[in-house]
């Protein structure tokens, strides 16, 4: 294998580890300019280069939050208006973002450790070697080393604490005017664990919530951001972030049912919280068809349902909520905790098939129910009682004729219970009945 130090040694099609993180990443335009010119010179084998417009990606990015940042805490405004003003000045950036990254007085700007502040200072030392082609070597390794300090440190460094900075980032990153919508928001939900601290997590998660909420002030501007929110921070960030984060949403019940349904497979979130499991089924799983079928399977996967509560369960489930068929996936935990057998209950052997609204509602699931589940004699009997009548739910009646029409079968086996148990012929279902042999 040909030495990384070597230049032109790298192949123009290889996928770099930074650049991956640059897309999933929602740096400042400028700066990923930067750090794409790096990827070309790392490419190149031009490391010094690389290096250096590196080190300018991370000054770029610091620079915009101290622009968007208000003053910290204990440092003088006016003083905090001139380095702002720096900012914008080509000549006096780059050392300005330098020297504030070293600032603890009269107060801190980036409230980060001694080491973090020494590693910065090696890193301006190795640019200074390159941009003044100075002896020290520069390879591969120093570029790849300062990309992973990129990686692993560049959330540190956020203005006067951090907590209101990455609240303004999460604001401008579901601001359509800022940020492309469906932009992953992963990195804003890792830089929680460095940025917040544990005792103001649930006072964070809270002003999040109030940025959503009033940032358009209906509820589909929270229903189309919370989710995807709250859902990276579940999937990205340590346990006990996701403790908190899961504490948080517990406590809001219409925040949970949101999320949730959204993202059924983060049901975990309720381990050890049997309230707001009984909550969210008894208040939030109705009427939200698909959604709602899905979440209650993974209720029901993860056991958070006890079993003496099941059957209550069901029951509330099927006589409260619009049931579309179940997603496959669904279907053997549906079966596996009874579910189908409450829904026999209720909709063949207590006739609610019979009643208008909630047949018709659930036409899909009960042809979906018979065209999965064999015909015993007290499903034939009802069909034969409700569709043989001239008052039915017509929705119902469409669906079961579909059915029946598709599927041979299933016709034959409803005909022969029928026969045998000598009841009605549900001609709308069915179709004439064909005429008994002669003699």
């Amino acid at each position: 294998m040909p030495r990384r130090d070597q230049p032109g040694k790298i192949p123009q099609n290889m996928n770099l580890p930074i650049e991956k993180w640059a897309t999933e990443t929602n740096l400042p335009h400028e700066a990923l300019g930067a750090l794409r010119e790096a990827s070309v010179c790392y490419r190149a084998g031009a490391y010094r280069a690389a290096l250096l417009f590196s080190y300018v990606t991370w000054g770029l990015v610091l620079r915009s939050r101290i622009l968007r940042a208000k003053c910290p805490p204990g440092y003088p405004d006016a003083k905090w208006t001139t380095l702002q003003d720096s900012m914008s000045n080509e000549d006096k950036w780059d050392v300005a973002v330098f020297d504030a990254t070293q600032t603890q007085k009269p107060a801190t700007i980036f409230s980060v450790s001694d080491d973090l502040r020494a590693q910065v200072r090696y890193w301006k030392d190795r640019r200074n070697d390159c941009a003044h082609s100075k002896n020290n070597s520069i390879a591969a390794p120093h570029v790849e080393a300062l990309w992973e300090h990129l990686r692993s440190n560049l959330d540190k460094f956020q203005v006067g604490g951090s907590v209101e900075d990455l609240v303004e980032r999460i604001r401008d990153h579901f601001d359509l005017n800022i940020t492309p919508p469906g932009a992953p928001c992963d990195e804003l939900a890792r830089t929680i664990t460095t940025a917040v601290p544990a005792k103001e997590r649930l006072a964070f998660f809270d002003s999040v919530s109030a940025v959503f909420r009033s940032k358009i002030g209906t509820r589909d501007f929270w229903n189309a951001k919370a989710p995807p929110f709250f859902e990276a921070v579940i999937r990205v960030t340590p346990e006990h972030v996701v403790a908190d984060a899961a504490q948080f949403l517990r406590g809001h019940i219409d925040a949970l049912a949101l999320v949730l349904l959204a993202h059924p497979h983060l049901s975990h979130v309720l381990r050890g919280a049997p309230d707001s499991v009984r909550m969210l089924w008894r208040t939030k799983l109705s009427t939200r068809g698909s959604e709602s079928t899905a979440l209650y399977a993974s209720i029901l996967r993860m056991g958070l349902i006890p079993s003496g509560e099941r059957e209550e369960a069901h029951q509330h489930m099927i006589d409260q909520a619009f049931l579309p068929p179940p997603d496959p996936q669904d279907f053997d935990t549906l079966c596996q905790s009874g579910y189908f057998t409450a829904f026999k209950s209720l909709a063949i052997n207590e006739r609610k098939l019979d009643n208008f609204d909630w047949g018709n509602s659930n036409a899909a699931m009960m042809a979906f129910y018979v065209g999965t589940f064999p015909l015993d004699d007290e499903s034939a009997r009802a069909l034969s009682s409700i569709f043989s009548s001239p008052y039915h739910p017509r929705s119902a009646r469409d669906r079961l004729r579909e059915l029946f029409v598709g599927r041979q079968e299933k016709r034959e086996e409803l005909a022969k219970a029928i026969a045998r148990l000598g009841i009605s012929w549900p001609e709308p279902l069915l179709g004439p009945q064909a005429p008994a042999p002669a003699g």
